[in-house]
């Protein structure tokens, strides 16, 4: 089944929903087509973000977790994963993610960017969490 077939103004809904900030309604939006094709990777990934915008840290890493089960070389699903694991506390783990990403995309601004920040704020907080 195409993951347009959950709504039928697809993809116009998603591209508002985002556009207007109403992050709730994207959630609906993913997790609708989720429901119809829970392979959908790309929705997957979509509510990760979107999960990130709401600040629900632990349902974006899950999400984003699938994403990397099906994909590992997934760049969009590290990074994403990386900031939920920041949301949670779990440095450690975020900055595993972001030098992940960095193996695969060593040109990558926002890993770059995103490492350079959270590696010297880890090193000065001492022993990992």
């Amino acid at each position: 089944m195409a993951s347009h077939d959950c709504c039928p103004c697809f993809p116009s809904c998603f591209s508002q929903a985002f556009a207007k900030g109403d992050w709730q309604a994207a959630l609906e939006h993913f997790t609708a087509a989720l429901k119809l094709d829970s392979a959908n990777v790309a929705a997957r990934n979509n509510r990760a973000l979107t999960y990130l915008k709401l600040k629900m840290f632990s349902e974006a890493a899950a999400d984003c977790s699938s994403v990397l089960a099906a994909d590992s070389s997934n760049v969009k699903a590290l990074l994403r994963r990386a900031a939920a694991y920041e949301g949670l506390g779990k440095q450690q783990a975020a900055l595993g993610d972001l030098r992940q990403a960095l193996q695969l995309q060593p040109q990558n601004a926002e890993a770059k960017a995103r490492l350079a920040v959270l590696e010297p704020a880890v090193a000065a907080a001492g022993p990992a969490e």
